[in-house]
């Protein structure tokens, strides 16, 4: 049933029923070879959702559905491993058609299920992001411009030492969530996006999906340089991911040489706040990097040239809370 007071409203499932889906149109796309879905979904303990998508190829012929995995802040969190899905496959967060297949359309479905007694979850949004190859990223036709949106700063690695190394992911969606008034720790955040399949944090979708149980509107976007700073223009923080190289030595094609930078990494995530364009004409990147160490440490600016090229294209998008939204939030 929907729920117009939840949100921008909501799909809520019925009172006394037990499980229930929505199943998008077919929606038809520029060719594509990677999809990413996103969810934002209040799922109270006793609840969780599970979102699916199916694709269709060049020659008309869908795959089968493919399931992002079981998620709640409540329940044991893992995405799913699927390769035998005829065109295409998923990965823990990542759709990718197999060779010589081309993305057409896609379909997405959500399902809501609860345990007896368990209040009502609810479906907020539901979204997919696809490209076709990752030079997509590279497009930087639009003027510089110089904007910088305030944003806090954290190291990850003198967090919680047991997860602190590898929490980037969960570390850049807290500097999102509170640059929008929350208060949250960065563990916090962590202990919410823990994927029991992966063994790790850095799930992209869960991330969202942890961030949007709080009541915020996410979403994931593969995006080029120019999206980049539209949507910097707009006044949120936005999360990337990249890999880099502090040093030409140990550069290499997947983690290029950005100057700037606090080391090595060859996948991390990270906020960029804003840009800057220096007395030479030079487009820079402003980043609170949780990489560097410690805090004071964290805020840093890359050349926009180098920076495009260690990026891998995706951005964390993260808007203001929204009334009577995040009813499923972590305690």
């Amino acid at each position: 049933i929907p729920a117009e007071s939840i949100g921008r409203g909501a799909l809520v499932l019925v009172d006394g029923c037990m499980e229930g889906e929505f199943v998008s149109p077919v929606i038809a796309l520029d060719d594509f070879s990677t999809a990413v879905c996103s969810w934002n979904t209040d799922v109270p303990a006793g609840t969780y959702s599970e979102v699916f998508a199916r694709v269709q190829d060049q020659d008309g012929v869908w795959s089968d559905w493919l399931s992002w995995g079981v998620w709640g802040p409540f329940v044991e969190r893992a995405s799913l491993n699927e390769t035998d899905g005829g065109c295409a496959t998923v990965e823990t967060d990542t759709l990718s058609l197999k060779k010589e297949h081309t993305g057409k359309a896609l379909q997405l479905k959500c399902v809501l299920r609860r345990e007896e007694g368990a209040a009502a979850p609810a479906l907020r949004l539901l979204a997919a992001t696809t490209r076709l190859s990752k030079e997509d990223r590279l497009p930087n036709t639009e003027p510089k411009c110089s904007m910088d949106n305030p944003a806090p700063a954290y190291c990850q690695n003198i967090r919680d030492p047991n997860i602190g190394f590898g929490m980037c992911s969960a570390t850049t969606a807290c500097v999102q969530m509170n640059a929008l008034g929350a208060d949250l720790l960065p563990e916090e955040a962590a202990m919410c996006c823990w994927d029991h399949t992966y063994r790790g944090h850095g799930n992209w979708a869960f991330t969202m999906a942890m961030a949007g149980s709080f009541g915020y509107e996410t979403w994931l976007s593969f995006a080029n340089a120019d999206q980049l700073r539209a949507e910097l223009k707009k006044g949120y923080p936005i999360g990337v991911n990249a890999a880099y190289s502090n040093t030409h030595e140990r550069a290499t094609e997947r983690a290029p040489y950005v100057e700037n930078t606090p080391g090595y990494t060859p996948g991390h995530l990270l906020t960029v706040r804003g840009l800057e364009v220096d007395a030479e004409g030079r487009e820079w990147v402003l980043v609170n990097d949780s990489y560097g160490l410690p805090d004071s440490q964290a805020p840093r600016r890359y050349p926009m040239d180098q920076f495009v090229k260690a990026w891998s294209g995706m951005m964390y998008i993260v808007r203001p809370r929204l009334e009577g939204a995040g009813s499923g939030s972590p305690r």
